[in-house]
């Protein structure tokens, strides 16, 4: 491209794998590392979704601050339409919801610190909340089964494999809350949906929740379960709250 006189542009996602590299193998840190360092000595402009992103990535490859670009991420005009009866119905059906849940959507990997939100649970117990999570079953998840075993909270868990993209926005609507628990988040499309759907959300401090999703959504540190309970529990408790 280059040789041809035409300027590249490229994005990248994340930079996490810098801050946590216990969430990663070597060997993906190495291909992340490396695909990222090309990316940036060809493009003529890179593509980042947030302030944070930005600052990661010129520090990490030494890109000048002018040629880094800040796109914020966005969600379809879906999100953004109430659901009809007809349409919650055949969800709730469709994917077994329950009555009441908190909604998780992310991979169900290390990095997602799906740990958080399970150890959250314990403190919110009374409430008999399940949470549901989207996503195929794996090592990391068999993990943290686990740990909602011994924590007495594994009957309050639910995972859906799969949901189709015209049904996410209905359930995201659905849930009486969404727990976003990276431990290094740099873009936040989950968190916008959940505002966008009307839906009080929960989000981790120290990546850029906090710079996309304002005072509109509550935050606790990434590892501090019990602040995520009583932030669950505080959002649950307080309907004024819950309906701004």
């Amino acid at each position: 491209v280059k040789k041809m006189g035409i300027g590249a542009v490229a994005t990248i996602d994340s930079t996490a794998f810098k801050h946590r590299p216990q969430d990663y193998s070597l060997l993906q840190r190495w291909r992340l590392d490396r695909r990222y360092r090309k990316t940036c000595k060809l493009a003529d402009v890179v593509i980042v979704p947030s302030e944070r992103a930005k600052r990661d990535v010129a520090q990490a490859y030494g890109v000048e601050e002018q040629r880094i670009k800040v796109v914020y991420p966005c969600c379809g005009n879906d999100y953004a339409i109430a659901p009809n009866s007809f349409d919650i119905e055949r969800v709730c059906e469709k994917y077994k919801l329950p009555r009441h849940f908190l909604l998780l959507v992310a991979p169900l990997e290390q990095a997602s610190n799906l740990e958080l939100a399970i150890e959250a649970l314990q403190y919110v117990q009374k409430r008999g909340m399940m949470l549901v999570m989207i996503g195929h079953r794996n090592d990391y998840y068999a993990k943290c089964k686990k740990r909602a075993q011994n924590a007495g909270v594994a009957r309050h868990l639910y995972r859906i494999s799969h949901v189709h993209d015209e049904d996410l926005p209905i359930i995201y609507s659905l849930a009486d809350a969404t727990l976003h628990t990276w431990h290094y988040p740099e873009s936040a499309t989950s968190l916008l949906k959940s505002m966008t759907c009307g839906t009080p959300a929960i989000a981790t401090s120290g990546g850029c929740m906090e710079e996309v999703g304002g005072n509109a959504a509550t935050y606790v540190a990434p590892d501090d379960p019990e602040a995520m309970g009583r932030a669950i529990d505080t959002v649950l408790g307080d309907e004024r709250r819950r309906s701004e």
